[in-house]
């Protein structure tokens, strides 16, 4: 394991957050562009996920992301929640709870329910974070950086500020939420203001509200140029879980595409 994880390791996920359909679409629109995976956690049925991650090989990398907070759309209790959830991406073998919230049972309950992973903590920017094996057989990988974390605890978004971070050992997992990053969120009190209206913006209105300064989008852009000129590794969470705990599963899957690719010219 701290072999495997003696370099940083970057993989990069979304929270969808029942986000409109334009800022998933802004949000997957750059990592499409930079040619760099992204792995979506739903909250619900979204017509853009649903594209992108259509086929065979993209749909088994889509997590889902249960509400088990009050007054949740998933279910009163902790099982209603664990299944409807899974019911919106029944392909999915990870999840990530809203808000990291972790009910007694969960994880014993999304085990039986052939949950293999999930990244369901923050180790904001700390270094050499590595997966953890919890006691319910799940393998837990904790997220080393979340655009909301950034603000709450106070930090300017000054990308330049972060890069020593970056160049530690071990796992560099992002959380990028659709709304925060399309309208460029610089704190709480733009989120909450933006949050109220986000819904019944259009898609020819929502770009006269992003932040005009520094915010996530700013320093998540600046992340991607970055990396473009570094060699550091950047997977899906669904493979690195796999590459780490189950390389046989990536292998036959590479077979498999690659045939498919072949018989397709």
């Amino acid at each position: 394991m701290k072999t495997k994880l003696a370099e940083p390791i970057f993989c990069f996920t979304s929270d969808q957050d029942w986000a409109p359909e334009w800022a998933v679409e802004s949000l997957f629109d750059c990592f499409a562009k930079a040619s760099i995976p992204i792995t979506p956690f739903v909250t619900h049925n979204s017509p853009e996920i649903n594209k992108r991650f259509a086929s065979d090989y993209l749909s088994c990398r889509v997590g889902v992301h249960p509400n088990f907070l009050k007054n949740s759309d998933h279910g009163s209790t902790t099982e209603d929640v664990v299944n409807n959830s899974l019911a919106l991406w029944p392909r999915a073998i990870s999840y990530r709870s809203h808000g990291f919230a972790d009910p007694d049972g969960s994880s014993e309950l999304f085990a039986k329910k052939k949950i293999r992973y999930d990244s369901n903590v923050c180790f904001f920017l700390k270094n050499d974070i590595v997966p953890i094996k919890l006691g319910s057989g799940i393998y837990r990988f904790p997220v080393f950086w979340e655009d909301d974390v950034h603000y709450k605890v106070g930090l300017a978004y000054n990308f330049d500020a972060v890069i020593p971070r970056l160049h530690t050992s071990g796992l560099k997992i992002f959380n990028i939420h659709p709304l925060l990053y399309a309208l460029n969120v610089p704190d709480k009190k733009f989120y909450q203001e933006k949050k109220i209206i986000a819904r019944d913006l259009s898609s020819s209105e929502w770009k006269n509200h992003i932040h005009k300064e520094a915010g996530v989008k700013t320093f998540v852009d600046d992340l991607l140029r970055w990396l473009s000129g570094q060699s550091y590794r950047i997977l899906f969470l669904y493979d690195l879980f796999h590459e780490l705990y189950d390389p046989a599963q990536l292998a036959n899957e590479q077979s498999v595409k690659s045939r498919s690719t072949t018989q397709s010219r």
